[in-house]
């Protein structure tokens, strides 16, 4: 992260959206410029700006989004540095990345053919997240930008 040119955090939609721009948002005390996405009508602009250099999060629910792992493949393809943040289970995305971050998530079952799922451990994730890196910098001594 710390040798990253531009680091990408995708949301598969507007949940995930609201969690990149947390990642954003937490992470500016570290000078480090954290461009946030979603919607799976950026994907094709993302695949024209991504470059070797940067690394890219997605952010998930279940990891096994058509449209995500499509981005994931060629993202895979063209040596982008890939982290995902998903639920704590087995799916394409998390094998697809370089790094994976995972999350316990429940579903609360709304009525009989909807569940909502709680999104706030993603949350608390990023969180924890920050904090690591925060004492991995400071450890290692590396320069806050």
């Amino acid at each position: 992260m710390n040798s990253a040119n531009r680091i990408i955090v995708f949301g598969e939609d507007f949940f995930q959206g609201r969690v990149a721009k947390e990642m954003k948002r937490i992470f500016l005390p570290t000078g480090k410029i954290i461009y946030d996405a979603y919607g799976h009508d950026i994907i094709q602009t993302l695949k024209k700006f991504i470059q070797e250099d940067d690394i890219i999060f997605y952010i998930s629910l279940n990891g096994q989004s058509p449209t995500i792992i499509e981005l994931a493949q060629e993202m895979r393809m063209r040596g982008i540095y890939m982290v995902s943040i998903t639920k704590m289970q087995s799916n394409m995305l998390a094998r697809l990345c370089d790094d994976n971050l995972y999350t316990q998530s429940m579903q609360i079952p709304v009525n009989e053919h909807l569940k909502y799922d709680i999104t706030t451990p993603y949350f608390i994730l990023i969180e924890l997240f920050y904090i690591k890196y925060k004492m991995y910098v400071n450890t290692a001594h590396i320069p806050n930008n």
